[in-house]
């Protein structure tokens, strides 16, 4: 759970500690955490593709979408967590190859 709630706070470093601290424990830790970090470094760039679109305003739309969305998928991503569910986040980009797709 500290993965999906840390990114709320600090984005990208939270599960990229996490998963590279304890991924030798757990598959799960390191399925979640592979998750997290596509997740993560997918937002950031959805991020940089919206503020280059501020110059036509829908960029200000984009960005208010996507902190809404990430919220809501930080959330659900930590209560499937403290179920002991690796879940895949919605429009991740696969950066790190995850087992089962």
């Amino acid at each position: 759970m500290v993965m999906p709630l840390g990114a709320i706070f600090i984005g990208f470093i939270s599960p990229l500690l996490v998963w590279l601290i304890f991924r030798e424990r757990s598959r799960l830790v390191d399925l979640q955490g592979r998750h997290a970090l596509n997740w993560t470094i997918s937002y950031a760039i959805y991020w940089i593709g919206a503020w280059i679109l501020t110059s036509i305003l829908i960029g200000y739309l984009i960005m208010a979408a996507l902190i809404i969305f990430d919220l809501v998928v930080l959330i659900i991503a930590a209560v499937k967590a403290s179920d002991r569910q690796a879940w895949r986040y919605p429009l991740a980009i696969q950066f790190f190859n995850t087992p089962g797709r």
